[in-house]
């Protein structure tokens, strides 16, 4: 887990760091080299729409129930510490720098535990189709096939995973076909958020989707 954390705050890191190196770039190179600082404008607003990700998906988490401030909360983030860091280095400006260094730290926080829950729940997908890891293999005795069964400390470990209480909710929204768009307006998450449990659903072989409409199966209804 330690190591998860280390990549995740190595990512999260490049965002800030690369805002404030802009930021001088530009500053001393607007009136001598524009060509370089149309660059790093450049740069600097790629590394701000991958950043937005991370912090709407951050700020999801407190979202209430029919209120979805998340995406605009994190754009005034990625807005306020874009310009106070080009303007501490262009006006000079402590005021500027203060605040840009407090707004690299909000990015930083965001980008850190997004990544790091998004690394923690890809992490329980894997760990919800281990099962499939101890495969039944047939063996040939005398001309007949048997079935060589898994021993009991490996049948235990294959139990099912119980599902989350979003997933229940997932399922219970799928009482008739639904497309993603649809399931997040009904229960008030993020696109993002539904997709990622409608894959671990349809792994699971409890949903199915077909011509972008998902459904229970059979399984999931018994």
């Amino acid at each position: 887990m330690l190591r998860v954390y280390a990549q995740a705050a190595i990512g999260a890191a490049a965002m800030p760091v690369v805002g404030f190196i802009t930021g001088k770039v530009v500053g001393e190179a607007m009136a001598k080299f524009p060509l370089l600082a149309v660059v790093g404008v450049v740069v600097y607003a790629v590394a701000l729409a991958a950043s937005y990700a991370h912090l709407r998906h951050y700020y999801a988490r407190f979202d209430g129930e029919g209120v979805r401030a998340s995406p605009f909360i994190a754009f005034a983030v990625e807005v306020a510490t874009f310009y106070l860091s080009f303007a501490s280095v262009v006006l000079g400006s402590a005021w500027a720098l203060w605040g840009s260094l407090i707004g690299a730290g909000v990015v930083f926080w965001g980008n850190l535990t997004s990544m790091s829950l998004g690394l923690a729940e890809r992490k329980r997908g894997v760990d919800a189709r281990a099962p499939a890891a101890f495969p039944v293999e047939p063996q040939e005795v005398n001309g007949a096939v048997n079935t060589v069964e898994p021993r009991r400390e490996e049948r235990e470990e294959a139990l099912p995973v119980p599902l989350e209480k979003e997933e229940l909710s997932l399922l219970g929204a799928l009482e008739v076909p639904k497309g993603p768009s649809a399931l997040a307006r009904e229960l008030g998450w993020p696109k993002s958020t539904v997709a990622k449990r409608l894959q671990r659903l349809v792994s699971r072989g409890l949903v199915e989707a077909r011509d972008g409409v998902y459904r229970r199966t059979e399984r999931a209804s018994a």
